[in-house]
């Protein structure tokens, strides 16, 4: 009976070390899973600041963009406008310019008659 005591014993150790072992390992395990666990969460916790800080730069760019926009309509309508005085603009240089061969003309022509109505004059002056 003692014997048998003994490996009864023997074997019940044995078990024993063996679940302790293993729950070492599982622990171990768990350990090792929590650690990479929480090194996750920080990678996951810097993505996250970065992440915040595009959406605050992205917001600022649309704000930017509306900005520009409104801008760019102001540009757009000071060029229609621009492009209409120009049209204005040629068109009373061309008028002017008009104007100007006109009265040289004019002039031209009183300067002839001048010319043709002087001998003219001389002789109505004679004849009186």
């Amino acid at each position: 009976m003692g014997d048998e005591n003994c490996d009864y014993i023997k074997l019940y150790d044995r078990k024993f070390f063996q679940n302790i072992s293993a729950s070492y390992i599982t622990m171990t395990n768990i350990q090792s899973k929590i650690d990479l666990l929480k090194q996750r969460a920080i990678d996951l916790e810097a993505e996250n600041a970065k992440l915040k800080q595009i959406i605050k730069e992205n917001a600022k760019c649309k704000a930017d963009n509306v900005n520009l926009l409104a801008e760019n309509t102001k540009i757009k309508t000071e060029n229609v406008k621009l492009k209409q005085a120009m049209g204005e603009n040629a068109k009373f240089k061309a008028e002017s310019l008009e104007e100007v061969r006109m009265r040289e003309r004019i002039e031209k022509t009183m300067l002839e008659l001048d010319g043709f109505t002087a001998p003219l004059f001389i002789f109505i002056a004679k004849l009186i």
